[in-house]
C-alpha cells in the first residue's frame, strides 16, 4: 500500500502574513499546503487528519476562542506549530504535540527542522532504487522546474532567471545532486534529459523577453551526449539563442575530450551564451578563462574575507577589459547587492535576499510586474 502524503494546514487571519508563511513552508515542502484566514473554514480541513499532518496556526487569530477546546472539537490527530508575537502568552494546555513555536513574522528557515523529516529523507536518498527514480521522472508533481530571478545589481531590475530541476517524494524535497547521481548510476540520464527539456520547452515562450540560464554543471559532459539533446529540443523553438545561457563547470571548459570540446564550440557557434560556474575554484584563474565564455558565476562570499581586495581587482578587470558578465550568487543581504554593484557595476545578482526559486506561476507575476514597471 502506498504511503499517504502528509498534509499541512496554515491558519492566520492576517492574509499578508499567511502568504509569507506559506512561501517559507514551500521552500522545503512540495506537498499540499491548505491555507485559511477564517477559523470556521479551517475546522473542516482538520477533521480527517492523519497523525503525520501538521497544523500551523497564529495564536493571535484565536480571539475569544479556547484553542484547546477548539482543537479537541475538530478531532485533529496531527501535530502543531504555533506562531506568536513576542508579547503573546503560550496556552496552558494543547491536546496535540507541539513541534515548535515560531516568532512572527516567519523567516525562511523557521520550519526546516520540523516540517522536513531530515532523517527520513536522508534514508530515502541513500536507498534510491531504479523503480523509484523512474516513478519520480514520470510524475509532474515529483519532478518539476523552478526559476530563481536574477537582477541588475545597480538598479535591482529583473534581468532573467536560472532554471532548476526539483524532485520530491511524498512531499519531501530531495537533494538535486543526489537524485542526479542516482539517475546517472541507473543509466537514466537520457530519460531525465528528455523529460527535462520537454517540460522546459512548454515554458520557453514565457522567457522570450529575458535571459534564461540552464545549469549543466552536474552533467558529465565527457561521457553523455548532451549536444544532441540540446539541439533536438531547441532547433524547433523561436526563442533567441542569445537569451539562453548554458552553465558548465570549470572542468568542462578545460576538458581534453572531443565530446566536451564539440559541445561547447557548437553551442557557441549556434549563438547560445556560455557561463562558467565553480565557486572558489575560479578565484585566481579568472584571466586564464577561455575566450568563448560570456558569463562568470561567483558566490558573493568571494568579495569578502581573505584576499578580498585582490579578488575585487580580478573581478573588476574581468568585467571591464574582457567584457565578461559577472553574476554574483548566494546574495543574502542588502550589503551584498551594494558590494557587487561597486566592484562590477554591470553585474547581475541572485540569491534568497532578492528572491528564492519560484514556480512558473510566480514567474508570470514577476514578468508582468517588470513589464508594467
Amino acid at each position: 500500500m502506498a504511503a499517504e502524503q502528509r498534509q499541512i494546514v496554515v491558519f492566520d487571519s492576517n492574509e499578508s502574513e499567511l502568504i509569507s508563511t506559506k512561501k517559507c513552508i514551500e521552500y522545503i515542502w512540495a506537498g499540499p499546503i491548505l491555507c485559511e484566514t477564517k477559523l470556521e473554514a479551517t475546522q473542516p480541513l482538520l477533521v480527517n487528519s492523519k497523525s503525520d499532518d501538521i497544523f500551523v496556526f497564529c495564536y493571535e487569530s484565536f480571539i475569544g476562542v479556547d484553542i484547546a477546546s477548539w482543537l479537541l472539537g475538530t478531532g485533529f490527530k496531527g501535530r502543531l506549530i504555533l506562531m506568536r508575537r513576542t508579547h503573546d502568552e503560550l496556552p496552558a494546555f494543547l491536546p496535540c504535540e507541539l513541534l515548535k513555536v515560531v516568532q512572527k513574522p516567519a523567516k525562511l528557515h523557521d520550519f526546516s527542522d520540523v516540517i522536513s523529516n531530515t532523517a527520513a529523507t536522508q534514508s530515502k536518498e541513500s536507498s534510491f532504487t531504479k523503480e523509484l527514480i523512474e516513478t519520480v521522472l514520470d510524475r509532474r508533481d515529483a519532478f518539476y522546474l523552478e526559476f530563481q530571478p536574477q537582477y541588475r545589481a545597480q538598479t535591482e531590475k529583473l534581468w532573467g532567471f536560472e532554471c532548476f530541476a526539483r524532485f520530491q517524494h511524498l512531499g519531501e524535497k530531495l537533494e538535486t545532486r543526489k537524485v542526479l547521481s542516482a539517475i546517472a548510476e541507473f543509466n537514466l540520464m537520457e530519460t531525465f534529459s528528455r523529460v527535462f527539456f520537454a517540460r522546459l520547452g512548454e515554458l520557453l515562450p514565457a522567457f522570450s523577453g529575458v535571459h534564461l540560464s540552464i545549469n549543466f554543471s552536474l552533467y558529465d559532459v565527457e561521457n553523455f551526449d548532451l549536444l544532441s539533446v540540446v539541439k533536438k529540443n531547441f532547433d524547433n523553438t523561436s526563442i533567441n539563442p542569445e537569451k539562453i545561457v548554458f552553465e558548465f563547470s570549470y572542468l568542462a571548459y578545460f576538458s581534453s575530450k572531443t565530446r566536451a570540446i564539440n559541445l561547447l564550440t557548437t553551442l557557441k557557434s549556434e549563438g547560445f551564451q556560455l557561463a562558467i560556474e565553480d565557486g572558489t575554484a575560479l578565484v585566481g584563474k579568472l584571466e586564464k578563462l577561455p575566450l568563448m565564455i560570456d558569463e562568470v558565476k561567483l558566490p558573493i562570499s568571494q568579495l569578502t574575507g581573505e584576499n578580498m581586495f585582490q579578488h575585487h581587482r580580478e573581478i573588476s578587470n574581468l568585467a571591464h577589459r574582457m567584457d565578461v558578465r559577472i553574476v554574483m550568487t548566494k546574495v543574502e543581504r542588502y550589503q551584498d547587492v551594494k558590494m557587487a554593484a561597486s566592484v562590477a557595476p554591470n553585474s547581475i545578482v541572485q540569491g534568497y535576499y532578492l528572491a528564492p526559486p519560484v514556480s512558473i506561476e510566480h514567474v508570470f507575476e514577476l514578468l508582468q510586474a517588470n513589464h508594467s514597471g
